[in-house]
């Protein structure tokens, strides 16, 4: 595992996503909390304001527990294919000729492709390994496509 080097949580998510600043639905919810917190204090006073204050946050945790449910899968890392390794404590994100990997500690490596859960050979060959079905859990993922190099 030739120029394996640990990458820590914040240089991944800079890296991968590559994002600067607010984006449009972030900049909304600003304004959102905001809106939220003028009408309840003009409605009900500082016990209406303090209200509106929670009402955005309430919102937004149940909208991502559906996220989680509906899109990421829970636990967002299923177990590896040894079945020792589960959930993101079990795994480290490392880099490998400019990708990024999860490895888990029995040292087998996988990479996430929307809801599929993709194991990764020292080739770089891509194999199914798991698939997020929505509202059931992680399930074996029975369609073999053919390999593909990462």
């Amino acid at each position: 595992m030739r120029g394996l080097n640990k990458m820590s949580q914040l240089e991944y998510r800079l890296y991968s996503h590559n994002s600067r600043g607010f984006t449009a639905i972030e900049l909304l919810v600003v304004f959102g909390i905001i809106a939220f917190i003028i009408v309840g204090y003009r409605l009900a006073g500082f016990l209406g304001g303090a209200i509106g204050l929670l009402v955005i946050p309430a919102g937004a945790g149940i909208v991502a527990m559906f996220q989680c449910l509906v899109k990421d899968g829970i636990p967002m890392h299923p177990y590896c294919q040894n079945g020792r390794c589960r959930g993101s404590s079990n795994y480290e994100i490392k880099r490998f000729d400019n990708d990024f990997f999860l490895v888990c500690k029995c040292g087998g490596r996988y990479k996430k492709f929307g809801r599929r859960f993709m194991q990764i050979t020292e080739q770089g060959e891509k194999i199914p390994y798991l698939i997020w079905r929505p509202f059931r859990g992680w399930f074996p993922d029975k369609e073999k496509p053919e390999r593909k190099s990462v």
